[in-house]
C-alpha cells in the first residue's frame, strides 16, 4: 500500500491554472489576447474600416486651395472629407487646425473638429478662398 501511494505521489503532475484561453471572461466578451482578429484602437484605423466599430467616427477637413496668388486657402462650402477616425467620446478643443499627413506635409487640410489625425502634422493657416 505504501509503495502504491509513493507511486501516484510521484507521478507526474499539471497545473491548472482554472482559466481557458477560448472561454468568455466575466463578462461574456472574449478578452482581446484571445481574439484571432484584435480589436483596434479608433486612431489605428483607416478610413475605411472607422465605422466598423460604433465607438469610432470620422475626423473630417477640408482640402486647402491655390489662392491663385501663391499661397492656399479654403472653401468652406465644399463638403468636407474623411482623413481619419478618431473615438466619439475623444474630447477636442474648439478650434479650426490646419495640417497635413507627415509624408506629404504639402497636403494641407483645415479641420473644424479641433483634432486631427493621428500621425499629422500642423502646418500653416490659410484664409477662407474669395467667392465668386
Amino acid at each position: 500500500m505504501i509503495a502504491f501511494l509513493l507511486f501516484i505521489g510521484c507521478g507526474e503532475k499539471s497545473t491548472d491554472t482554472g482559466t481557458d484561453s477560448d472561454s468568455p471572461n466575466i463578462n461574456g466578451t472574449q478578452d482581446s489576447a484571445d481574439s484571432a482578429t484584435p480589436t483596434l484602437e479608433c486612431t489605428e484605423r483607416s478610413v475605411e474600416t472607422c465605422l466598423e466599430d460604433e465607438a469610432c467616427t470620422y475626423l473630417s477637413g477640408f482640402p486647402l486651395q491655390d489662392d491663385g496668388n501663391g499661397g492656399s486657402c479654403v472653401d468652406w462650402s465644399i463638403e468636407a472629407e474623411p482623413q481619419g477616425c478618431i473615438a466619439i467620446e475623444t474630447a477636442c478643443p474648439p478650434s479650426i487646425e490646419f495640417a497635413a499627413p507627415a509624408a506629404d506635409s504639402g497636403d494641407c487640410w483645415a479641420f473644424t473638429s479641433g483634432c486631427i489625425p493621428e500621425g499629422w502634422v500642423s502646418c500653416a493657416f490659410a484664409d477662407e478662398c474669395p467667392r465668386d
